[in-house]
């Protein structure tokens, strides 16, 4: 059985999509920390961390006309807060390599990069493959591969073993291979692998 969302929480998705403030401070305060630990477990940055938490909230309120109340709000934001982090790191790596090249060749330049905004049909493709698995499958993957959470900590949570939690998740990445894009799948994997380094 999957955990139950907050009672009050498509109320507050819906007045969130009419600009409500309050509502937004709300779901602000619940989600935050949680958010936070996430992006600093990928960045390993305080600064980066909170940078990454605040433009992930910015960019909620954003979008805040394409959220389907009838999703996990925390999904959402998890999908923006992931992107962001995955698009800092490469902007790291590229600057790390273009520094590398100037130092090297004594050649000057600048390149702009800009970061990409978190598409809303990508969001609409993970919340679509997420609704297709079985309902065991959708909530250990999310417990594992989104929210970073270790197979012990599954297992305390949900009392299932550590090989059920596992066939579960090969299960669920096998089905969610043929449903998403390469594109989409590639963040995914980036996000699960920095998680558990």
């Amino acid at each position: 059985m999957e955990p139950m969302l907050p009672a009050d929480e498509k109320n507050l998705l819906l007045r969130l999509r009419d600009g409500d403030h309050d509502a937004f401070d709300t779901l602000y305060n619940r989600y935050a920390h949680r958010v936070a630990a996430i992006l600093l477990r990928l960045t390993r940055s305080q600064d980066t961390a909170e940078d990454l938490l605040q433009d992930t909230f910015i960019r909620v309120w954003a979008a805040r006309q394409t959220i389907k109340i009838d999703h996990a709000f925390i999904a959402f934001v998890f999908t923006i807060a992931a992107n962001l982090a995955s698009n800092s790191l490469r902007k790291q790596l590229r600057e790390a390599r273009m520094q590398t090249q100037l130092c090297t060749q004594g050649s000057v330049g600048y390149v702009h990069i800009e970061e990409k905004v978190v598409a809303q049909e990508e969001y609409d493709q993970f919340q679509q493959a997420l609704s297709q698995l079985e309902p065991r499958q959708r909530q250990v993957f999310v417990l594992h591969k989104i929210e970073g959470k270790s197979y012990k900590e599954i297992s305390k949570e949900l009392a299932i073993s550590h090989s059920a939690i596992n066939h579960l998740i090969q299960r669920a990445n096998k089905k969610l291979e043929t449903l998403l894009n390469p594109k989409l799948l590639s963040t995914l994997a980036l996000l699960s692998a920095l998680l558990h380094r």
